[in-house]
This record gives structure tokens, sequence and C-alpha cells, in this order.
């Protein structure tokens, strides 16, 4: 999967898309003209980088099976967790970390933004665990995978509040950060 980079103009923010160390950050002004022709190919970038990341989260990694040469009632409980300690390698999920660094954007901007971080919800909303039983327990849940980092001038309390209230309709945890100034 390709990264993308777009250069900042006065109209569009900078946009950095990095697949592989899975950040994401747009960055200054977001009015541009024509939002579908800006937004659309980073629709089409989450949609595809979304479903790359579930499908790598969804990977177990293989048990090894007791060979025929070595009976089963060899391998103890303890025995087993202490190699797989040891020896297995680790799966650990693919966390994104979205930044999102804005000056000002428009009403088409602030529905791209939505449709963007709503998609990478589902990466959260793929490993909530289910019980045996079948019910969930929230006091058990995971950490949220994705962190969106929500960055603000200091003096910019409209932007804090826009940021809580993308927080509240996605029902995502945002971090905030106020900076002296975003450039």
């Amino acid at each position: 999967m390709e990264n993308i980079h777009i250069e900042k103009t006065s109209k569009t923010p900078e946009v950095i898309f990095d697949a592989e160390k899975h950040y994401l950050e747009i960055k200054g002004v977001s009015i541009p003209e024509d939002s579908e022709h800006f937004y659309r190919p980073l629709m089409e970038w989450m949609i595809a980088y979304v479903d790359d990341v579930k499908t790598q989260n969804a990977t177990e990694l293989p048990v090894e099976e007791p060979s025929e040469e070595q009976p089963q009632e060899e391998i103890t409980a303890e025995a087993t967790e202490e190699l797989a300690e040891t020896t297995a390698p680790k799966h650990e999920k693919i966390a994104p970390l979205v930044s999102l660094k804005l000056i000002y954007f428009n009403t088409s901007t602030a529905d791209y933004l939505v449709n963007l971080l709503r998609k990478l919800r589902e990466i959260q909303e793929d490993y909530t665990p289910i019980m045996d039983n079948g019910s969930f327990n929230p006091d058990e849940a995971p950490p949220h995978l994705v962190t969106v980092e929500w960055c603000y001038e200091i003096e910019d309390d409209d932007m804090y509040d826009t940021g809580t209230h993308f927080e509240s309709v996605l029902e995502m945890p945002f971090t905030y950060i106020a900076l002296d100034e975003i450039v």
C-alpha cells in the first residue's frame, strides 16, 4: 500500500498517511473549493488501509501441535505457557495514531473528517472481545486501538469544542493537545 503525502496550500491541509508507520496526519487549513475531489482519494486510501489493518489484526499465530513422537501427557499447561512466553513471537495488534492539527475547516471538510474517523473506528469494533458466553463486560474492554490526537491552538476554544463534539459523535476517545501555534 502506497503512502500519501500532500503538501499544504492556502486552501488545503498537509496530509501524511503512512501505512507502514500507522501514522495519519491532517494539518493546516481545509477549505477546498472541491472537497470531494480533495477528500475522495483519502477516503479510498482509508478504506483499503482499514481493511488491511483488520486483516492483520485478525491473524492468529499458528499453534504448534505436539508431535506423534512426544506423548501429549508430557506437555503440561505450565510447560506450554512457559514455552510460549520465551520462544513464541508476540502478535501485537496494529494501533494507528491519527493526528489532527487543524487551524480552520469548513462544513464539507467536517463531513469528510467524520467519515474518515468513522472508518478507522472499525478497527476497534473488530477488536472488542466477546466472552465465551457471548456477553461483553466493558470493565474488561481493551484499550482503544485507534489513538486520535486533536491538536488545537491554545487560544482557540472553538477548535477545542469542535474536537469534543467530534469525540461525542464518533464515540471514540480523543487526546487533546494545546499548541502555541500550528504551522
